[in-house]
């Protein structure tokens, strides 16, 4: 009976251990479901920004239009007999002209090369729809996993709802390994016994924890007192410095009155002299 419990224990500590590695699976797969749909949408073929077709147009429609009109005109040198002026006016015209032309031209391009562009953007939106068929396959892929880890998840609640060996709060890994351990050790006779020690157990983990949250309140009061301590010696500082200042004041004031004083009995003894030599 006792060996039983501790199969049960045992097995449903796997089973709450397997249901955690289940629900990270199941994150994960969910992410990469999301990510893989994300990255199959695609636009339409009529709606489609082809990046090869830009560059085919630009290698080939300038080929085009200087195959056509020619290359585009230059700014040259007047010669002797014209002015400056002059030759810029005519330089202009021709480069108006030669955009006018281009003007004409450019749409014939799309028609004369419509086959080959058209192979181009076929075969980039081809290479597209590939990759998009790829990422709606692992998507695929993922939903069935998705399935299958909330199928399996759904089977442990189920048997974790109905394992009754231990209370409800007792249901983890740790607290029913360590039950199981108690009566394995021979530290308890029964299951009994064992959940017995496992709430002692529980309580001497939350005095444990109460006392390193006063520790670490300690800490802080400690910090706290040094802090006001370091204010006190530089308020004792300043203090000293203070009665420094006023025993310099003291002593500056002490060496203006000595003075006023001499000056005092001089000019007493010269009223004296004077008084007495009148």
């Amino acid at each position: 009976m006792v060996n039983n419990d501790v199969k049960q224990l045992k097995n449903m500590a796997e089973n709450i251990q397997r249901k955690e590695e289940l629900i990270s699976k199941l994150n994960s797969s969910k992410e990469l479901f999301k990510k893989y749909m994300d990255a199959s949408c695609m636009p339409s073929y009529e709606t489609f920004e082809c990046k090869e077709l830009k560059d085919y147009d630009n290698k080939n429609l300038p080929e085009y239009i200087e195959q056509m009109v020619g290359r585009p005109p230059e700014e040259g040198t007047p010669r002797f007999f014209e002015t400056k002026k002059k030759m810029r006016k005519k330089y202009l015209e021709e480069l108006k002209n030669y955009k006018d032309a281009i003007q004409r031209v450019a749409p014939n391009y799309y028609t004369a090369y419509s086959n080959e562009r058209e192979q181009v953007k076929r075969k980039a939106y081809e290479e597209i729809q590939s990759k998009s068929d790829r990422m709606t396959s692992c998507a695929n892929e993922q939903k069935e996993m998705i399935q299958k880890y909330e199928n399996e998840i759904r089977e442990l609640n189920q048997k974790i709802e109905e394992f009754d060996l231990v209370k409800k709060q007792s249901k983890d890994v740790v607290h029913l390994n360590e039950i199981a351990s108690f009566i394995e050790e021979g530290r308890a006779d029964n299951l009994e016994e064992a959940l017995y020690l496992s709430s002692f157990s529980d309580l001497f983990r939350e005095v444990e924890k109460n006392m390193a949250s006063l520790k670490q309140e300690m800490e802080k009061i400690h910090e706290k007192v040094n802090y006001l301590e370091d204010d006190v010696d530089d308020f004792d500082y300043e203090i000293e410095d203070m009665k420094k200042e006023f025993e310099s004041i003291n002593e500056e004031i002490s060496g203006l009155q000595s003075g006023v004083n001499d000056a005092i009995d001089r000019a007493d003894q010269a009223y004296d002299y004077a008084v007495s030599n009148g």
